[in-house]
């Protein structure tokens, strides 16, 4: 196999080996949801170490969704939010609903964006649909601030 880095790693005693680009995708970036035991989530403190300075483990976090931020998800989804159920909710509920989901799985698309000092992540909400239909999927992107401890939604969609 090749070494596509370049890097002189067999001087130092490792072993090389390659994939070719078209597995990598299917091989490396593909995760089974799990539950996070007793918030000791170690990938997720690695993941968040990469974009800020301070990576926190995210079960000690609040989840701020404004009141107009959830109605704004309500109008501008609605018929996703409706099969999924959760088009009567409260903004306290659909935070709490984030937060399972937290729990539940895996954070990804962490970025820090320089022109905005945001640092923010995605989640995926998977939700049963009404009346025994396909699940129901939407994206929440959450602001990363752990000089307050707070996810602060961004978009539902």
């Amino acid at each position: 196999m090749s070494n596509p880095s370049l890097l002189d790693f067999e001087t130092l005693g490792y072993t090389c080996r390659s994939i070719s680009d078209n597995l990598a995708g299917p091989l490396l970036s593909y995760k089974i949801e799990r539950p996070v035991i007793d918030y000791h989530d170690t990938d997720t403190e690695m993941a968040l170490n990469a974009v800020s300075i301070k990576p926190l483990p995210l079960g000690d976090f609040t989840i701020c969704v404004d009141e107009a931020k959830a109605a704004y998800a309500r109008t501008h989804n609605a018929a996703a939010i409706a099969r999924a159920g959760i088009d009567q909710i409260s903004a306290s509920e659909l935070g709490d609903l984030i937060a399972s989901k937290i729990r539940a799985s895996y954070i990804y698309r962490l970025e820090y964006q320089a022109a905005f000092d945001i640092t923010k992540f995605n989640v995926i909400l998977e939700l049963s649909a009404r009346e025994g239909r396909q699940p129901v999927r939407l994206l929440a992107t959450l602001e990363y601030r752990p000089d307050n401890q707070v996810l602060k939604l961004i978009t539902l969609f």
